[in-house]
């Protein structure tokens, strides 16, 4: 496609180059013949005062005579000089004729031109709706549910204690289970130990970085912008890494972009990804939500201040409750919740800083 429009402006440029040195050429021609022009009158002047000195003075006729001759033999070299013009003339009236058929020529070629690209344009459009099909297709195929587990590193104080860890981490990534082992006396006071098998779609270590995580779930962030709904999650006790591995260390702030989590990542995978759509025909429009669960509570994180957005509001409050319900179309919406035009990955980074401000 690129090479059609390069193609396509460099036929624009000859056309425009032709267009200016026709112009050019015309410009001289025409001040030649103004000089020609000139030239005559200046000799039919001086015709018109030697008639008049041989009328008033006949002792002047030989000088006249030769004078007349010189004008005689200038008037030629001019009648030779015009005929010169003339030829030139003609010449670049067959050059303008054959520019003008070049230029049409050019013409149909650029229509030609940007019929074959309209056509490769609606291709793509229709090749980019059969991918995105395959695409959910693989991904139902993986399972429309997934469940991952990811083990965080050792603290400090966890790492200095003597106890085993009652936990045993798959030898590869091909495995997919963890077993706990829970420690316990009997009634005579025998230790015994339980295992308990864990299986999941994918396990992660504690070795394993941000970029590995995101890469698993990458492919469900391109299902939600070919229009399939995407949910994506972290549950976990306190301190176990939801936050790190959702947003990172810190998201909004961090220059590190390999420590960055599942949100900022996917949010620029989503502006990446509609800018190359943009330049084949997609319109994308995006807009943000932040919604806290709190105590059974909804809370709006991205509220205007004044105006807390809850599930359960005051008496005096009851225009910003907020509600979940299904469309029409069968799509959950949060009813009065505050909705925000995004247009760039830095102003979802202000709003995810903004919900963190206002979380419970």
């Amino acid at each position: 496609q690129k090479a059609l429009q390069d193609e396509k402006r460099r036929h624009e440029d000859e056309v425009d180059d032709i267009k200016r040195k026709f112009k050019r050429q015309n410009e001289l021609m025409q001040d030649e013949q103004r000089v020609l022009k000139k030239r005559v009158e200046e000799i039919q002047e001086s015709l018109e005062s030697t008639k008049t000195r041989l009328s008033a003075k006949k002792d002047e006729c030989t000088r006249l005579e030769n004078t007349i001759s010189k004008q005689a033999t200038d008037q030629l070299e001019l009648e030779s000089s015009f005929r010169s013009l003339k030829a030139k003339v003609e010449q670049l009236e067959d050059t303008i004729s054959s520019r003008e058929i070049q230029i049409a020529e050019l013409q149909e070629a650029v229509s030609s031109r940007n019929n074959l690209i309209s056509e490769l344009e609606a291709k793509l459009r229709v090749e980019e709706t059969t991918r995105r099909r395959l695409h959910n297709t693989i991904q139902e195929l993986r399972g429309n549910i997934r469940v991952f587990c990811r083990v965080r590193p050792l603290l400090v104080e966890e790492k200095s204690s003597d106890a085993a860890l009652p936990i045993k981490l798959p030898e590869s990534e091909e495995q997919n289970e963890i077993e706990l082992t829970q420690s316990s006396e009997n009634a005579l006071g025998k230790a015994t130990a339980k295992t308990f098998p864990f299986k999941f779609d994918r396990v992660f270590a504690p070795e394993s970085t941000q970029d590995t995580v995101f890469e698993e779930v990458s492919q469900l962030i391109q299902s939600a912008l070919d229009g399939y709904p995407v949910c994506i999650f972290a549950y976990g006790q306190t301190g176990s890494g939801k936050t790190h591995t959702m947003q990172g260390p810190d998201a909004i702030e961090s220059t590190d972009d390999k420590a960055l989590g599942i949100i900022p990542r996917a949010v620029q995978q989503i502006y990446d990804t509609t800018s190359k759509l943009a330049e084949r025909g997609w319109e994308y429009v995006l807009e943000g939500q932040f919604v806290e669960i709190y105590n059974e509570t909804l809370q709006d994180l991205l509220a205007p201040a004044g105006r807390s957005g809850s599930s359960q509001p005051n008496a005096g409050d009851k225009q910003t409750k907020l509600e979940i319900y299904q469309d029409s179309d069968g799509h959950t919406r949060v009813k009065n919740v505050t909705t925000v035009r995004v247009d760039s990955a830095k102003r979802v980074h202000w709003l995810l800083a903004r919900a963190a401000e206002n979380r419970t």
